[in-house]
This record gives C-alpha cells, sequence and structure tokens, in this order.
C-alpha cells in the first residue's frame, strides 16, 4: 500500500507540468476542521500550478456502521498531500480572488494516524490513510480561507486490516502572509 501511494503521489506531480497564467504561492496556515481539531499546514510550490503539502496536528472523526452505531475518535496526525491547482487563469478572466491559492483542486492525501482514541472501543492503534481527493479553496477576507475537500479514502491500520470510507474535509484557515520568492522550481 505504501508503494501505491509513493508511486501515486510522483504520477500526481508530474502529469501537472502544464503551464498557466497564475503561479501557486507558498502558503502556512492553522487550520480548525470542523469535526476535526487543528492543524499546521504548510504549501510548498513544485511548479506552476501544483504544491505540496504538508501538514501536522491533531485531529477527529466520526463513523457510523449498522452493526456497531456511531463511533467518535481523535489522533495525532502528520501528512503529506500533493496538490494540482487546476482553475485559477479562469478565475483570475472573472476577476475572482486567488489570495492563497483559492482555485479548485485535485489532490491524493497521505496521512499517518499515530494512535486512534476511540469511544467505541479503548484501543490505541497507528493507522494510514491514502485519498484522492477533490477539493477548493475559497478566500474570505484578512487570511482567512475555507477548504472543502471529498474522496474516497482507504485505511489501514493492521496488516490484515484495509477499510474504504468516504472522507469529506471541512476546514478554517487563517494563513499567514509569506515573503514568495518568486520562481517556482
Amino acid at each position: 500500500m505504501k508503494k501505491v501511494a509513493v508511486l501515486s503521489m510522483l504520477l500526481l506531480i508530474f502529469v501537472s507540468n502544464a503551464a498557466f497564467s497564475q503561479k501557486v504561492v507558498k502558503t502556512s496556515s492553522i487550520d480548525v476542521k470542523l469535526f476535526g481539531l487543528v492543524d499546521y499546514a504548510r504549501e510548498f510550490p513544485v511548479s506552476n500550478k501544483t504544491v505540496i503539502n504538508v501538514f501536522g496536528g491533531m485531529n477527529s472523526g466520526f463513523s457510523w456502521n449498522s452493526f456497531d452505531g456511531i463511533s467518535f475518535a481523535f489522533f495525532p496526525v502528520v501528512g503529506v498531500e500533493p496538490r494540482i491547482y487546476y482553475n485559477m487563469a479562469k478565475r483570475l478572466s472573472k476577476n475572482k480572488k486567488i489570495d492563497f491559492n483559492s482555485a479548485n483542486y485535485v489532490a491524493l492525501n497521505c496521512t499517518f494516524l499515530f494512535g486512534v482514541f476511540s469511544n467505541y472501543d479503548n484501543s490505541v492503534e497507528s493507522a494510514f490513510t491514502v485519498t484522492p481527493e477533490w477539493g477548493f479553496r475559497r478566500y474570505l477576507g484578512k487570511q482567512f480561507t475555507f477548504d472543502l475537500a471529498l474522496g474516497p479514502m482507504l485505511y489501514k491500520a493492521r496488516a490484515d486490516y484495509i477499510k474504504a470510507s468516504i472522507s469529506a474535509l471541512v476546514t478554517f484557515s487563517y494563513q499567514f502572509k509569506i515573503k514568495n520568492t518568486g520562481s517556482v522550481h
């Protein structure tokens, strides 16, 4: 599963080398998730429209199934997510804001959970998730942004346990101002 995640991330980065009129910028933010807690995230441009989003923090989530009912969990996380922002030029042509990379994107979210604490069972186990995502970010003004990301998620906690699920992340962020150096590698 790790090989698939690494190969998918590399493919996502290399497919994104087409140029467009506006380049992505480096961002740094404190993120508050709707059903989660707090993350620190940083986006590093790797091409004109691709960034590597690196994040860490404390998250939470809930799940439901007919056998166990509703369970709630919280967990420390670190992750990496290549993102391709694909409609910045279109947004500019319509005089829409693109501050802090406000645009639609596709991404591959790879997250390591350092121990899941759940109300369903009191076990603490680490896990790894891979989620291909479609999302969008919108500028709300005064360094605040809104993100929505949706996609199918694979969750691997043990050698014999892989679970598929749907991921829906709603995030409000405070974006720190970062001096960008200009060119993208």
